[in-house]
């Protein structure tokens, strides 16, 4: 057999990566190769929103009360009548339907509760227009992501345990998808546990770039990339036998010939240079590709940080909010979330006897709670 031709992209043109990455639990969580292998680039789209949405803990729902003084600011006309609608007229039926519309009209999480409280879930609501990069890319049909939230369905399956530990359900990556074809959003539950496991279980996915989902038709890429940080992220590159590298990708036959190879995994390294924070350089020797991982220009200080520390932003965030902090009360707070993990401080942000207290009252209790911690 003749030796493979030496391939033009030498590992040492490259530095290597600074931070060793984690290895990318996700595609276990998800079922391994063969799960990751049927998603296709629609399919990536809906996860990046999902895990960004759960970064940033985007929840809406507004209320009946807001939904009727925008109805009423909209003085809406009967144009039978030709009269305005005022507020006494607005059926509760019609502020409901209109809520309903505003929900799904927002990039949303929606908490709600199951099974007499024994389950959380999470209904997640995704405009089309945040799945098409605001109206930038441009879909056949909105059957696209439909046909993937089928797939969901049927991968990710895990027992999950209720909150009061007496009931089991099993759940999958997503849970009762809802869609008719044209219309312009999605919606689907994640029950509380599994987005638990999916923000923990992130490494390697939540580093992937929004240009590397939203500027590729193709699946390739992405999947290259987790790929490798699965396979050589912790080491930052790796060698791996030519027919394994084909089987585990999927890769077309002719791609097992190193001039067809080559070929291939140029264009995959070219798209991660322009749209990815990780690429690689590579060689060929014998009948194995040596890897080696680097940063790419597109690298930002924000992209190893890691879950806990979405966790503690998020909460902290949430919790300013929600408890009306003026800056005095939340810098004693986020001192707080300085020096702890996520896990010590759910015990006391999640505590329901705190449920009224806001503001200086809120401080107050969260900082006696912390001393009878020890997390001060």
């Amino acid at each position: 057999m003749p030796k493979p031709p030496k391939h033009i992209t030498e590992l040492n043109e490259h530095l290597p990566a600074n931070k060793a990455a984690y290895p990318n639990d996700f595609i276990d969580f998800l079922g391994g190769k063969e799960a990751i292998n049927r998603i296709d680039i629609y399919g990536h789209r809906i996860i990046f929103c999902v895990m960004e949405m759960l970064k940033t803990i985007q929840v809406f729902s507004p209320k009946f009360d807001e939904t009727q003084k925008m109805i009423e600011d909209e003085m809406m006309i009967d144009i039978e009548k030709g009269k305005f609608t005022t507020k006494r007229t607005i059926q509760k039926e019609e502020v409901e339907r209109r809520r309903k519309i505003e929900i799904g009209n927002k990039l949303a999480i929606i908490e709600e509760r199951f099974f007499a409280n024994s389950f959380n879930m999470l209904q997640f609501v995704i405009p089309t227009k945040a799945l098409n990069d605001n109206g930038n890319i441009t879909v056949h049909s909105n059957k696209v992501y439909n046909d993937q939230l089928k797939l969901f369905r049927t991968i990710g399956i895990h027992e999950i345990t209720s909150g009061n530990g007496k009931e089991k359900m099993l759940t999958s990556l997503i849970d009762n998808p809802i869609y008719e074809v044209g219309q312009n959003y999605i919606r689907f539950y994640i029950s509380k546990q599994v987005a638990d496991m999916l923000i923990n279980n992130s490494n390697g996915y939540a580093d992937v770039y929004r240009s590397i989902v939203f500027q590729n038709k193709s699946v390739d890429p992405i999947n290259f990339y987790l790929f490798l940080k699965r396979k050589f992220g912790k080491f930052n590159g790796g060698k791996i036998k030519i027919e394994k590298l084909v089987e585990e990708l999927q890769m077309p036959e002719h791609c097992l010939t190193p001039s067809r190879l080559k070929v291939y995994l140029d264009g995959i390294k070219n798209k991660l240079d322009k749209s990815n924070n990780i690429s690689f350089g590579y060689k060929v020797e014998e009948r194995e590709v040596v890897f080696s991982l680097f940063e790419t220009p597109l690298i930002i200080d924000d992209v190893n940080i890691s879950s806990d520390d979405y966790r503690l932003r998020n909460a902290l965030k949430y919790i300013k909010k929600t408890r009306k902090l003026g800056e005095s009360e939340y810098a004693l707070v986020k001192k707080v979330f300085d020096k702890n993990t996520y896990e010590k401080l759910q015990v006391i942000t999640k505590a329901n006897k705190s449920k009224d207290l806001v503001g200086t009252e809120y401080a107050k209790w969260f900082m006696s709670e912390c001393l009878k911690a020890n997390l001060l």
